[in-house]
């Protein structure tokens, strides 16, 4: 999660299209995993670690972290109205998204788990059952 954590805001752009910089080790993490599926070695066994790993920190960052941030921030700007300085009806408005951006924020997380299924499927010839 730190890894997740540390890159969040960068971009880079890659053949004229900018790519955030967590989706880039995505990337990277789940490609190590398709190579280790299409030609098992034993450089890119211990690194299929990462895949779980990687899968739990994206799964906390994008779907506790983030929605913990958001309700934070909406406890302190209900503390602006009282103070004056942000309207009710300002207010209300970002209410009413809250809800589509928990979903959404739970989704991005549930894609982690994306990275879980293509470690099972490089390790798969261990999970067969052994014929004798």
């Amino acid at each position: 999660m730190f890894v997740f954590r540390m890159h969040i805001g960068n971009t880079y752009e890659i053949f004229g299209v900018t790519y955030a910089a967590a989706m880039i080790q995505v990337w990277a993490i789940s490609i190590i995993g398709l190579l280790h599926f299409l030609r098992p070695n034993k450089v890119t066994q211990p690194l299929l670690v990462l895949l779980p790993i990687s899968a739990v920190g994206y799964f906390l960052y994008f779907s506790i972290l983030k929605n913990m941030q958001l309700t934070f921030e909406l406890v302190k700007s209900y503390a602006l109205i009282e103070s004056g300085e942000i309207s009710s009806t300002t207010f209300q408005q970002m209410l009413e998204g809250v809800p589509d951006y928990y979903l959404s924020s739970m989704i991005s997380g549930l894609y982690g788990f994306l990275l879980v299924f293509v470690y099972y499927a490089a390790n798969w010839p261990k999970y067969l059952p052994k014929l004798k």
